[in-house]
């Protein structure tokens, strides 16, 4: 009892020393003329961090001691870290002997999170208007695919989906089979969302008006991994489990949640998490219910048509789309309104669908072309070549008539008709089996951050707040952030640009760090996660509001 009470009272005194850190923060910034008025979830996040950043110091900087120093054969101090000697802290001896890498990663992501409400909602630094040179635009572009040229690597060697268990059999050899690369490998979808999201990037960042059309694919691009990531996962491994579920929610969530309580924005701002987390949602409860039928052709697309009959009602027939989305208007909403929601999920609500239906052909398309690729020769160079021609005899036409309309005509045509050049460019990347064995290793890297990377340049690459803009909450980044002196404009692109991915690659980092803890795979430890978390947050809430209440 005696060392239970010694750890209760310095996690206490950590907890008054966070406390009275958030009041001076909260005096600092009503005391300020341009930041806002602290919420609620601002101060949680202020309290929740300052306590975190004191317990890493705590179990980092000074030594909390063996819990064991009572025990019989443990008469003697334990030597620490300067010459210490332990003082029996058995909880915290605990946390700095297994969970340290946790305080770790949560010490550091609200250390981010502080960065981002520094850089975007005070005016500790300068900000600076957008400029578009096509000229520099398409030269940055060409430089950075140079990069990834150069950092080609060669992808994983796997056997065609071919008989049973996927090995090679009938007409395939196994030299073809043991040099055969599989279309759509993970790190050539990595690697096509790293270059889409590169492209994304600068298209914000200068204001390339002009990319708008080519923007609208690359987000379709998104979602149509979506219905292809997640119907492959949940098909092949029928894994409906809770722990599953809460991960991939944790993934594409857990920063954007932050970013809402510490910089007060509505969770549409982020749209793309809606939809990711919207679409995903409900390919899960597709697969899952009556999970028996997946295993059937017939099973199967009776659960396309039916799911696709209920998006076309949602967002076809007048009223479905208010009445079905009601439930979740409380994240659906932007600045009091639907019309974000409404336009942005209509843009894209198709598309998944057809991503879903390519994963469950996609064994039967990947034997198709590991049976071209074992004919002769000729014989394949006719077949790939009436392929090459039709696909680009459809990408003509789709320029022509979709593509190149102005953004209000083409945003009409767009829910229908993004899935062709998304499959015009599967055709076109997965033709040549010497193009499938090698990916670029660089944007492969960036597309396992994307995620990271799309929610951060709001905050640490661009602004959405400064002067001569606004200092609202949920406003687009309208404003560069500015590190160097005027007149530096692409110096400061460079670093800021460097110092922006690093982070993202460090949130990525701490998001699955935390996910280990706070959502792990076993069931029984989640659901007591899932216990503890609303009583936690509770408490938290209630001493928020108290410290908002101090004058």
């Amino acid at each position: 009892m005696e060392l239970a009470a010694r750890d209760c009272g310095l996690l206490l005194a950590l907890a008054l020393l966070a406390a009275a850190f958030t009041l001076h923060m909260i005096r600092i910034c009503r005391a300020s003329p341009v930041i806002l008025e602290p919420s609620a979830g601002q101060v949680g996040c202020c309290l929740s961090f300052a306590f975190v950043w004191l317990l890493w110091v705590t179990l980092r900087v000074l030594p909390v001691g063996s819990a064991n120093q009572d025990l019989p054969g443990a008469n003697s101090p334990k030597v620490l870290r300067g010459g210490a000697t332990s003082s029996g802290y058995p909880l915290l001896h605990a946390l700095q002997s297994r969970s340290l890498a946790y305080v770790d990663a949560a010490a550091e992501f609200g250390a981010i999170m502080a960065l981002f409400w520094l850089c975007d909602r005070t005016a500790f630094f300068e900000r600076s208007g957008k400029h578009y040179s096509r000229d520099f635009f398409w030269f940055l572009w060409a430089a950075l695919m140079m990069v990834g040229l150069a950092s080609v690597r060669r992808c994983e060697q796997r056997a065609p989906s071919v008989g049973s268990g996927g090995e090679a059999t009938g007409p395939l050899s196994q030299a073809l089979a043991s040099r055969y690369a599989k279309p759509l490998q993970r790190d050539q979808t990595e690697e096509w969302k790293g270059w889409m999201q590169v492209m994304f990037l600068l298209y914000h960042y200068f204001e390339a008006k002009e990319l708008y059309n080519a923007i609208r694919i690359y987000i379709a691009a998104y979602v149509w991994m979506t219905g292809f990531g997640n119907f492959s996962y949940y098909y092949v491994r029928q894994d409906f489990g809770l722990p599953r579920f809460c991960q991939m929610m944790w993934r594409l969530n857990f920063l954007c949640f932050f970013c809402c309580l510490v910089l007060q924005n509505d969770y549409m701002l982020y749209y793309i998490c809606m939809l990711h987390t919207a679409f995903t949602v409900i390919i899960y409860a597709t697969l899952g219910i009556n999970s028996s039928i997946n295993q059937t052709s017939r099973g199967m697309w009776m659960k396309f048509t039916l799911v696709t009959l209920f998006v076309l009602a949602v967002w076809h027939v007048p009223g479905m789309f208010d009445v079905f989305w009601w439930p979740w208007r409380w994240l659906a909403l932007y600045k009091d309104s639907m019309h974000e929601w409404r336009f942005r999920s209509t843009l894209d609500h198709l598309v998944w669908i057809v991503g879903m239906a390519t994963a469950f052909n996609f064994p039967r398309l990947d034997a198709a072309l590991a049976r071209i690729e074992s004919l002769p020769k000729r014989r394949q160079l006719v077949i790939k070549g009436c392929g090459l021609a039709a696909s680009l005899i459809a990408l003509r036409g789709y320029y022509t008539a979709v593509f190149s309309l102005d953004k209000y005509a083409y945003n009409a045509l767009h829910p229908y008709t993004s899935w062709l050049p998304i499959t015009i460019y599967l055709v076109l990347r997965n033709l040549s089996p010497t193009a499938r064995q090698y990916y670029m290793h660089f944007f492969a890297w960036l597309g396992r951050i994307t995620l990271e990377t799309y929610i951060a340049q709001f905050h640490i690459w661009m602004s959405s707040t400064g002067p001569d803009y606004t200092w609202e909450a949920n406003a687009a980044p309208k404003r560069l952030l500015r590190l160097l002196p005027p007149g530096y404009p692409l110096l400061n692109f460079v670093l800021v640009s460097l110092l922006y991915v690093g982070i993202c690659s460090r949130i990525f980092a701490c998001t699955a760090k935390l996910k280990e803890l706070a959502v792990p795979t076993e069931r029984e430890a989640l659901l007591r996660n899932l216990k503890c978390a609303p009583p936690l947050l509770l408490a938290v809430y209630v001493l928020s509001q108290s410290l908002r209440g101090v004058r």
